[in-house]
């Protein structure tokens, strides 16, 4: 009896050795295969940052792939001004910082770049400008636009003030204005109030005056869709115009030698590379969609007369119709159409200055984003065209307006407008492109937004007791 109750208490020890052992085992695979999941999430996580997530895209622009690493190099690139921008605002402040009045502006315009600066707009931002970058060369390169390897070692060049043949010296060239002569009837209308816009004209005559034009400088980093700054062209003239001179200057030895600037190009490649991972090829890419940017618009707009038959208005604006109508019957009975406007107009832009829109015309108007311009100019052009007309009341999503026509004639667009139209021709033929293009941006970018290069936070700890952002 006693030797049975020894086997089952030897027994029940093994059993629970046993079942010790096991899970002993078990702790031990467990723990082994956690380990091994860590360490293999650890390898694929390194082999996905380093080989797979590089090569995935972030954007497709027709069948062409915008790769994370190509997009992350220029977010990095596009990065650095805007920082060494932060970083010397920031040491303005600590210069100024007992000058209370300028340093709320210095404050202020840090604010600024510090929004400028926030890592998800300013990615999807740049990812936008790549997209449109895209598109220019798939556009140009359909229309036989080229862009050449000797064109973008030029262009480096120029961003680099390295001129092989000499340094240009700034051009005197002669610039037709025209200038206006106001007829008895506008004079009559106008005064004593003269506008602030450019000079109406009845009769237009032409003079010639010397201006100093500096070499165009092309920028590396289009900022954006709307910043990217279109080539100037000469003006064309009309045969009654002057015909300027044209002034060759002789070049300015250049500042340092061949060998140098190949030095300094190549440290400068180096330096994007280690600090940004920005390829020579990345930047070298940059510059060549400058260059097909300047060589579409060029195309896109080579057909833009340089004139067109304008009209000059002026306008009181009014919150609703009945209001408008009040306005008129007073400027039927003759009260001051000036101030009237001072008075009762609700365009703040133009109440001050009688209301004057200046010079519309079917060009001209897409230069301006204000959605009542158009709309007032085709009410005038509807109208009989005669000085003084007053045209009854029309609505647009700001108002009512009473429209009086100062003038019309046919005018040449100076070269200020001429670059204005350009763009402005070359964002509706942009946004009507973008609509037959197949773009497809991928959810995940904004995961992927680098935010570095970033400011220098510590050059703001001498101001400690200061609020800044």
């Amino acid at each position: 009896m006693a030797k049975s109750k020894q086997d089952r208490l030897s027994r029940s020890r093994i059993h629970r050795v046993e079942r010790s052992q096991r899970q002993s085992r078990y702790l031990t695979i467990g723990a082994f295969a956690i380990l091994i999941s860590v360490v293999f999430l650890v390898i694929y996580g390194y082999i996905f940052d380093k080989f797979i997530m590089p090569d995935q895209p972030v954007a497709i622009v027709n069948g062409e792939e915008i790769s994370t690493r190509d997009f992350q190099a220029r977010v990095r690139f596009e990065r650095l001004p805007w920082v060494n921008y932060w970083n010397q605002t920031a040491q303005n402040m600590i210069m100024f910082q007992d000058n209370p009045e300028f340093l709320a502006q210095i404050q202020t315009e840090l604010q600024n770049i510090s929004v400028q600066l926030d890592p998800p707009s300013f990615g999807l931002n740049v990812l936008e400008q790549m997209i449109f970058e895209v598109l220019i060369r798939q556009e140009a390169q359909q229309r036989g636009i080229t862009v050449t390897e000797e064109e973008i070692d030029a262009a480096i060049m120029e961003t680099r003030q390295y001129f092989p043949s000499g340094t240009p010296t700034p051009t005197i060239s002669a610039t037709p204005i025209p200038i206006s002569t106001l007829s008895s009837a506008q004079i009559t209308l106008v005064s004593p109030t003269p506008t602030l816009t450019d000079t109406p004209t009845a009769t237009v005559t032409t003079e010639v005056v010397e201006t100093a034009t500096a070499t165009l400088e092309l920028s590396p980093i289009p900022e954006s869709i709307e910043g990217l700054t279109p080539p100037v062209d000469e003006q064309p003239t009309s045969e009654t115009n002057a015909t300027p001179t044209t002034v060759i200057p002789s070049p300015s030895p250049t500042m340092y030698s061949t060998e140098a600037y190949a030095e300094n190009l190549h440290q400068y490649y180096s330096n994007l590379e280690l600090e940004f991972e920005f390829t020579e090829a990345g930047f070298r890419k940059t510059i060549e969609s400058q260059l097909y940017y300047e060589k579409l618009l060029s195309d896109i707009t080579k057909d833009l007369p340089v004139e067109e038959a304008q009209i000059w208005v002026r306008h009181i604006q009014m919150e609703d119709e009945d209001s408008a109508l009040e306005i008129l019957e007073k400027l039927d009975n003759g009260e001051d159409w000036t101030a009237l406007a001072s008075e009762f107009s609700t365009d703040p832009s133009t109440n001050t200055i009688g209301g004057d829109l200046g010079w519309l015309g079917e060009s001209i108007n897409k230069t301006d984003q204000t959605e009542f311009i158009g709309i007032l100019y085709e009410a005038a052009l509807a109208g009989d065209g005669e000085i003084g007309d007053l045209i009854d009341p029309i609505e647009s999503e700001a108002g009512w307006h009473i429209i009086q026509i100062l003038g019309s004639e046919t005018r040449i667009f100076s070269e200020d407008e001429l670059s204005q139209i350009r763009s402005a021709i070359f964002s509706e033929w942009l946004a009507q492109i973008q609509l037959e293009y197949e773009i497809v941006r991928m959810d995940y970018v904004s995961t992927r937004i680098p935010d570095e290069p970033s400011p220098d936070l510590e050059l703001l700890n001498p101001l400690s007791n200061i609020n800044v952002p």
